[in-house]
């Protein structure tokens, strides 16, 4: 033990040993508090006076945290022997972390920058006081673990620091050979006299090789043997480097010079950060001082690189993450350069997603604006254009693992041994990355494939709106003549223009059909890429690997115990050449893994990614092309409309007049219409010129979401061939016009009209499970005349005009032309089936329409996983209802949205009764409301689906039940109501019965207690509400034409 006034330490504690002094760890006798202390030996004293003071001078005048702290200068109590107490740092030195065998081929990047900051702010701190460091390398750089696990470096050892201004020189050499400036190299080293002085520049040179070291783990200039082996080779390589060259190696005896320009590719560095450290590495590691950078210029350019943000990008061309250094107050633009620098994408090619969502990135928006990224959460990188993968470059880590020498030598296992498991840790690494790169492909891919499936939904849904539009214009020809219809020069026109729609419908139904294939595959390519991230995930490569380098640094940390003995024993010779044996098979088995089960399945992905980024991209194009097509549609049909809206007028006034005139000149026409028909024909056409101008609107609309979606592309009219304009006129087809204008009529859905009556299923009607057969068979219609106003069409839910079929047993209505399209069947053919029980209940079924008749023939029924996707399908495309999904026993969860009136128990902001449910909730967002909302309870697999999609149920943990409201003794109770059903005549009665929803009292019947036809009962009441609506909204239009007819009759002068 030695120890000093205040501090006492081992002998055996030894830390460091050099020329003059050795350092070791000491505690403070009072306190326990850890130090270092520096003890000089005998050699230090035969230095002059100035030389021993100024290291404790240098360290008085530095406080930095980057700079090693000074605590005392004592003397030992027997030899008086001169001790420097300083900061103990734990974690050892720089060179003690690149010696580990997991940083054999450097740093990682985090790790890298934070030396880099570290380094450059100590010198920093040493330029502001005037002094040179003279032996910087990584021994004189210590490591420290902050408060929070942070490292923390500090420039250590200013025993050979001095004082010296930037414009001062100094003749004096210190210093470790290969950090040394070769002009110092030169002197110290190969003892050649000359009479060069240094300036402070010799300290960048220095760093520029520690730099280096830290980055690659190894370093910048070494000849063949060895830096300390062949030192004039090494004078030679120094001195004889071109400019920008960051490196020079000699790989054989009396061989070659070979010079480096990059970083190796073993480099844990990514090529973001190369692309900045690589000039300031040129321009510090240069021999003359004249073209050599100053500290000013290096503290400005690291200063540089520090203060860059960083943003990670994975280039899906690639397969290859990136990480992009730029300033936060740089542009997007110098942000897409600097990602065209590194994946050679151009900018107006690039397109970016982040977290399954497009990202748009405006180049005038500066990048502090872009999306906070990780390695694992980046910004996915698309490119419009095609190009093959490239993927990972790397080396091979079998390549660099080295061989025993057949013989025990300890030395020599140890280096071996350590040399193995560095190329096994670099095999690790990179079997990490590989298998994120993986991952983050198959991720990226199925975001992309999901937006274009989106895409598809949008494209299809607007073609088959504008096929809706065109197919309902150009219904049947119903009418072959009708005399005394004058020749109109306007009704040409129309039939032209007929013609034109007709193309275009078949123009959109082929669009249609190719966006349902296209569907079809990016499906099936989104069930391959589901696969491949449950293989990716479930690969246990990486746990293999780790497993093995476990047990191979076992191994090696006994050869580093045993390099220090002189000697081994003949047992412990033995178990050393076991060991030895073990340790290579080991590293045999993590290599063999490495190349079959990491590098060969990511080659195989890469293959396979590159066709599927084919296919993606000849779907895209396809797609693009589509949506020009289905844009150019549009665009025509609204040309199409402002043709007819130009001649509506006229054509109106012109029937108007000459229907008048010949109904007071001749007697009544035979003709198909009434003349309370063509009446009402002239008002509806008068009507009509004002819907005209609201249909021109939404076809303007849709135009517009076509232009803007995303992945789609600008509609170019180029892209589309216009279809031609044909067909011959008949004077005849007047009253075809009439039909034609009722069926553009039709398309303007009315406020108050009833929804459609058919059942919405997620599955393709011939394999619906819970529906047997949906063909439209069994209906017995009849037509039907509507004298006395208008309908509504249960099938497509618009108005009804003059003629109409309805369905003798259920009283199905529809337009004429609808009828094809009916997949719902009748079950109750001349009362056949009329008292056929429900599945579920032993009572009458109520609404015979939804009833479907058992398959003609048999069909294969869905498997459980084509339900599962049809499910998800049906979930990721339903955006009306807010959190509705459907499960798989065909059941909705979440919420539905009420548009009717009936009596419930509802919380309403405020404390204030709306008019009715839907003015409560129509401006309130359930997520924010909480308990401020409708709720009420409905046992959701016991109700038909289609009709519950009216409500907005609130799963309530309170049971409520259906209660008919009575009257006794004056006063109202609720009592649960004996429904019987014999018929559709008493469905139609029980309409008229008010029931209410109210909480069940404790052992109360639940709903799960009610029948289904009860439940239907209660859904005929909202019905029986919405036919109430209905005749609200037809007295208002009734109100509205006695006016017209009126201001007709006047207008004439006497009654039509």
């Amino acid at each position: 033990m030695q120890s000093t006034v205040n501090y006492l330490w081992h002998t055996d504690d030894l830390l460091g040993q050099g020329a003059t002094a050795s350092v070791y760890k000491a505690r403070n006798k009072k306190s326990g508090e850890l130090v270092a202390v520096k003890v000089f030996n005998t050699a230090s004293y035969l230095r002059p006076r100035e030389v021993q003071v100024r290291e404790f001078e240098v360290l008085r005048k530095l406080n930095h945290q980057n700079i090693i702290k000074l605590f005392a200068v004592e003397e030992t109590g027997a030899g008086r022997q001169k001790v420097l107490v300083m900061e103990y740092c734990s974690s050892g030195s720089l060179l003690s972390v690149l010696e580990s065998p997991e940083n054999a081929f450097g740093l990682p990047e985090d790790e890298f920058l934070v030396v880099l900051r570290c380094v450059a702010a100590g010198m920093n701190h040493l330029r502001e006081n005037g002094i040179v460091h003279r032996d910087i390398k990584p021994g004189n750089i210590m490591r420290l673990l902050g408060e929070e696990g942070q490292s923390i470096y500090k420039l250590t050892d200013f025993g050979a620091a001095r004082e010296l201004d930037d414009d001062e020189k100094f003749v004096s050499v210190y210093g470790t050979e290969e950090y040394l400036h070769p002009d110092m190299y030169e002197r110290a080293v190969l003892r050649k006299p000359q009479q060069k002085a240094f300036g402070v520049t010799v300290d960048l040179w220095s760093i520029g090789v520690t730099l280096y070291h830290a980055a690659t783990g190894s370093l910048p200039f070494v000849p063949f043997g060895g830096p300390r082996r062949n030192k004039e080779i090494m004078y030679r390589i120094t001195t004889e480097k071109p400019a920008g060259a960051i490196a020079g190696t000699q790989r054989r005896e009396n061989g070659p010079l070979e010079w480096s320009y990059t970083l190796p590719i073993t480099c844990q560095l990514s090529m973001g950060l190369q692309s900045q450290l690589v000039p300031i590495l040129a321009n510090i590691l240069e021999v003359e001082q004249a073209k050599c950078w100053g500290f000013d210029q290096f503290f400005a350019e690291t200063s540089d690189i520090l203060q860059r943000g960083v943003i990670h990008v994975f280039s899906l061309p690639q397969a290859v993450l990136h990480r992009v250094y730029v300033h936060a107050h740089n542009t997007i633009a110098i942000f897409l350069e600097a990602v065209y620098e590194q994946t050679g994408v151009a900018p107006q090619h690039q397109e970016y997603l982040f977290e399954g969502h497009l990202c748009v990135l405006e180049p005038g928006l500066s990048a502090q604006h872009i999306a906070h990224t990780t390695a694992s959460s980046p910004l996915t990188l698309f490119s419009t254009a095609s190009e093959p993968p490239k993927g990972l470059a790397f080396r091979d880590p079998a390549l660099d693992v080295p061989k025993f020498v057949p013989k025990v030598d300890l030395q020599a296992d140890y280096s071996t041994a350590k040399g193995i498991l560095g190329a096994g840790y670099q095999a690790l690494r990179l079997a990490q990355t590989l298998l994120r790169g993986q991952e983050l492909t198959v991720r990226g891919l199925h975001w992309f494939v999901e937006m274009l499936q989106a895409t598809c939904r949008r494209t299809l849904e607007l073609a088959r709106m504008a096929l809706l539009f065109l197919s309902s214009s150009l219904g049947p020809e119903r009418f072959s003549g009708v005399a005394g219809v004058p020749e109109l020069q306007d009704l040409k026109r129309t039939a032209e223009l007929r013609s034109r729609l007709r193309n275009l419908a078949e123009v959109l139904s082929r669009c249609s059909h190719n966006i349902t294939e296209t569907q079809k595959t990016l499906s099936d390519l989104c069930s391959e890429l589901v696969k491949n991230r449950d293989q990716v995930h479930e690969d246990r490569s990486i746990q293999q690997i780790q497993c093995c380098l476990d047990k191979m640094y076992l191994t090696y940390k006994q050869f580093k115990k045993s390099r220090m003995r002189p000697g081994l024993g003949y047992n412990e010779e033995q178990i050393h050449k076991l060991d030895k044996v073990n340790f290579s098979h080991l590293a045999k088995r993590l290599l063999q893994v490495f190349q079959e089960e990491c590098v060969q399945k990511y080659q195989a992905s890469l293959v396979t990614h590159g066709k599927r980024m084919r296919l993606v991209d000849e779907t895209r194009s396809h797609l693009r092309l589509v949506g020009c097509s289905v844009a150019a549609c549009n665009t025509e049909a609204q040309g199409a409309q402002e043709s007819l809206s130009k001649i509506l007028d006229r054509l109106s006034h012109q029937l108007l007049q000459e229907r008048t005139q010949g109904a007071q000149a001749s007697p009544p026409l035979t003709a198909p219409y009434p003349s309370s028909v063509l009446k009402d024909l002239v008002l509806h056409m008068q009507e009509l010129h004002g819907e005209m101008k609201v249909l021109a609107s939404d076809l303007q609309d849709n135009n517009r979401i076509i232009e803007g979606a995303p992945d789609m592309g600008a509609p170019s009219p180029a892209g589309f061939l216009m279809p031609s304009q044909r067909g011959a006129w008949n004077w005849t087809q007047a009253h075809d016009l009439v039909q034609f204008f009722q069926n553009l009529q039709r398309l303007r859905r009315r406020p108050g009209a009833p929804r459609p009556r058919d059942v919405r299923s997620i599955f393709e009607q011939p394999q619906d499970p819970r529906v047997p057969a949906e063909r439209g068979e069994g209906h017995c219609f009849v037509e039907l005349a509507l004298r006395g106003g208008r309908g509504w069409c249960d099938l497509c839910g618009r108005e009804v005009w003059w003629r109409a079929l309805s369905c003798a047993n259920c009283k199905f209505t529809c337009h004429p032309e609808c009828r094809s399209l009916i997949q719902l069947d009748c079950t109750q053919q001349d009362g056949a089936n009329r008292d056929r029980p429900s599945p579920e209940s032993t009572l009458a079924v109520t609404f015979s329409q939804n009833d479907c008749k058992p398959p003609e023939e048999p069909q294969r029924p869905p498997t459980l996983q084509e339900i599962k996707q049809k499910i998800e399908s049906y979930n990721a495309r339903e955006k009306n209802c807010l959190g509705m999904k459907l499960s798989e026993d065909g059941s909705y969860t979440g919420f539905i949205k009420v548009h009717l009136k009936l009596r419930r128990p509802v919380t309403v902001p405020a404390g204030i009764r709306p008019q009715s449910i839907y003015d409560a909730i129509k401006d309130v967002d359930p997520a924010a409301a909480t308990d401020k909302r409708t709720s009420f309870y409905l046992p959701l697999d016991a109700v038909i689906q289609g009709l519950l999609k009216k409500f907005m149920v609130v799963d309530n943990p309170q049971k409520f039940a259906l209660f008919k409201r009575i009257h006794k003794d004056g006063q109202a109770s609720g009592v649960k109501g004996e429904l019987s059903w014999q018929g559709p005549s008493v469905t139609r009665c029980l309409t008229c019965l008010l029931f209410s929803l109210s909480p069940n009292l404790p052992l109360a019947t639940q709903w799960d207690a009610f029948s289904i036809p009860e439940l239907q009962n209660f859904l005929t009441i909202l019905e029986k509400e919405e036919q109430d609506k209905v005749q609200q909204v037809q007295k208002k239009y009734n109100k509205f034409r006695q006016k017209l007819e009126e201001a007709l009759r006047k207008s004439q002068g006497k009654p039509a």
